[in-house]
């Protein structure tokens, strides 16, 4: 690419100039840490460490860049990092950005040569991977990239397709068609890194940035000045669009870091914290690569006036590929943020989905105004209509505000300690119920998953500590502390810190425990009842990631008050009879299996008959949740009566109303919580 081509020319010394600057950010991201930090890293051998593997990850994750030659010759710094930050010595990012420089050109080349040669798809090749030996030699590294090439190719034409059509080989007109595509987009993906602020050095910089405050936890994360504004970018009340706040992570993808409350996006219950946007299409203007687009870029069509609706491809958590279809709307975050739905069956059970926990301020009494009063005002609602029990379901909902959380906690708890809160330096603290009575006292089921997080967890936890609600689902996260973001200046004084262009750190500062004195951090809240999911044979939360803070305990004396113990023993026993007999959960346990076994292999086979066998079999995978029930319909799904005027809705508030109703309804996890809450009000008569 000519773009490429003439960046070469100029490298060198400007990286030296960035590289310096890089250097003293650095040593100041580890002084803010040092001071601000919940549980700070020594600064030794161990932390030089994660910041190589972290770095060196962020640059190339899958070992599609470094040969292991280049990854040898690098790793002999990997132990000497934490003495070249303290001495302010930079030669490391340097020489690994002169290496990335040199290797993104190279990897240009070689796409372009593989779209000149073309792809033969009917060799019975095999595209091989390995936890163990992530990097390769050269010549391998080239056909790794021609695999990697081929399997784009053919999963983007047999994605048009169902199993059961069978798509025959592609015509070399129709692959062709596609290989331009796929090349274009992996030339833009290198172009963007060249063109991120600052240029391939600023990229370099920000990722080793990255890395070190991976290093204290993976919660700290440095953010340049464009990064935080983009972050922190008010939630308005009146902006025209989908309700999707976004930036980019570390590894360059377009992610979603919050929803705004009662949004399309929120309205749909298919959108969460922590979604990345693979592609985004509108008939307006047709298919956008989200690779080619700065972050200015994207922002501009996700607001702009010319695009009403739009298709977005998202990778939940559970690298699941959904795709939601959103109305754009002039967004008014007052009332019916949290929406409610009545399962009517042999009971009349109150539904309500969580997406986040969100938090606003009444600026003319100066009080909060978040979820937890708007979910008030919804179950008061719901207590009018008369529902007998009530289901909150809290899957995929990676937190917020916990302030938020405590206080929703409070409307199912008549009073007393709910939780403790550490924050370095002082004292804990227990954090109360400070007002008495209760919103809603009927039977609870919290509904939850491994991607349930932070705040989320608080609110299990509290609930189940006192015996006021059965969890269900998985094993939460296990992330139990909270972050602030601080700007990084010299002085270093918490209360004159001025934004600079030095950047931000958003770091953790505190840890949240139970009432109890114990700590979820790590291992999650433990459901009451467990159900099965497809992700149950893959580690998973936070304990995968390396820089982790570790379980702890706290010694406070804290009294609260649990109600009587609920009958788990008698609804884990209903509950295991239940799923033994129901195929969607005894298929949703054999796919796990399968999945298991193929994933174990590490290997695609790139022959077209073969990989379109693989790739069909991945796909039932990833819509393993959309598996119907078997028996029957257990409920219906219904607006509460006080929703009139829903036919009056306009057309996309109808749709999403509708399909958002279809979805609850075919939810084997709602239909499991709907039977465990009727044998709760059973047994508690």
């Amino acid at each position: 690419m000519i773009l490429l081509a003439l960046l070469s020319l100029s490298f060198p010394n400007q990286i030296i100039a960035q590289s310096l600057t890089t250097c003293e950010k650095a040593l100041l991201i580890i002084k803010t840490a040092e001071i601000y930090h919940y549980s700070p890293r020594t600064i030794d051998d161990k932390f030089s460490e994660l910041v190589f593997d972290e770095f060196v990850s962020l640059l190339d994750p899958e070992g599609t860049i470094f040969t292991i030659d280049e990854i040898t010759r690098l790793e002999s710094s990997k132990y000497t990092l934490d003495e070249d930050i303290l001495n302010n010595k930079c030669d490391f990012v340097i020489e690994t950005g002169k290496l990335y420089h040199n290797k993104l050109l190279w990897l240009d080349s070689l796409i372009n040569t593989i779209k000149v040669q073309g792809l033969d798809f009917n060799r019975q090749d095999t595209l091989h991977f390995s936890k163990e030996e992530i990097y390769v030699d050269n010549k391998q590294l080239i056909e790794r990239w021609n695999g990697i090439i081929k399997i784009q190719v053919l999963s983007s034409y047999l994605s048009g397709f169902e199993a059961e059509q069978d798509p025959p080989m592609p015509s070399p007109e129709k692959i062709a068609d596609i290989l331009e595509s796929i090349i274009m987009r992996e030339s833009c993906s290198i172009e963007s890194k060249f063109d991120y602020s600052g240029g391939i050095e600023g990229y370099i910089g920000s990722k080793f940035l990255k890395a070190i405050s991976f290093a204290f936890d993976p919660h700290t994360e440095y953010f340049t000045p464009i990064e935080e504004q983009e972050f922190l970018r008010s939630l308005s009340t009146d902006t025209y669009s989908f309700g999707l706040e976004i930036y980019k992570n570390n590894l360059g993808e377009i992610e979603v870091y919050g929803i705004v409350p009662g949004s399309p996006a929120w309205n749909s219950n298919a959108c969460n914290e922590g979604d990345v946007i693979l592609d985004i299409y509108s008939e307006e203007a047709t298919s956008y690569e989200l690779n080619c687009l700065s972050m200015t870029e994207v922002i501009s069509f996700m607001y702009s006036d010319e695009i009403d609706e739009a298709s977005f491809t998202l990778r939940k958590k559970n690298k699941r590929e959904v795709t939601v279809t959103l109305h754009k709307e002039q967004i008014e975050v007052e009332e019916n943020v949290i929406k409610s739905f009545i399962l009517q069956g042999d009971r009349k059970i109150g539904y309500i989905y969580l997406p986040s926990f969100y938090s606003k301020m009444d600026y003319i009494t100066y009080t909060p105004n978040g979820c937890s009063n708007d979910m008030a005002k919804e179950l008061i609602k719901l207590k009018k209509e008369g529902i007998q029990g009530l289901i909150i379901d809290i899957r995929n909902n990676g937190g917020g505000s916990m302030l938020e959380a405590i206080q929703m906690a409070g409307i199912f708890i008549n009073y007393g300690a709910l939780a403790i809160l550490h924050t370095r330096g002082e004292e804990p603290v227990t954090l109360k119920d400070l007002n008495r009575g209760t919103v809603y006292d009927g039977p609870l089921v919290i509904l939850q998953n491994s991607y349930s997080a932070s705040a989320s967890e608080l609110l299990s936890a509290t609930l189940q500590d006192h015996n006021r609600a059965i969890v269900v689902g998985g094993p939460s996260f296990g992330k139990s502390t909270g972050q602030e973001i601080l700007p990084l200046n010299a002085n270093m004084d918490r209360f004159t810190l001025n934004g600079t262009s030095e950047g931000y750190l958003k770091i953790t500062g505190s840890t949240f425990f139970r009432v109890t004195g114990e700590s979820h951090q790590k291992e999650g809240i433990i459901p009451d009842i467990k159900l099965p999911d497809l992700f149950d044979h893959f580690e998973s939360g936070e304990r995968i990631f390396s820089s982790a803070l570790d379980h702890t305990s706290i010694q406070k004396k804290t009294y609260y008050y649990p109600l009587t113990p609920l009958p788990i023993n008698e609804l884990q026993t209903n509950s295991e009879n239940r799923i033994k007999n129901d195929s969607p959960f005894n298929t949703i346990n054999e796919m796990g299996i399968s999945l298991g076994e193929i994933l174990k292999q590490y290997s695609i086979p790139l022959a077209y008959d073969l990989f379109k066998e693989y790739y069909f079999s991945i796909q039932l995978f990833q819509n393993y949740e959309e598996i119907p029930q078997s028996d029957g319909e257990l409920f219906l799904v219904k607006n509460p009566s006080y929703m009139t005027g829903i036919s009056d809705f306009k057309d996309s508030d109808k749709e999403i109303n509708e399909d958002v109703m279809v979805n609850i309804g075919g939810d084997v996890y709602i239909k499991e919580s709907y039977q465990i809450i009727n044998d709760l009000i059973t047994l508690i008569k």
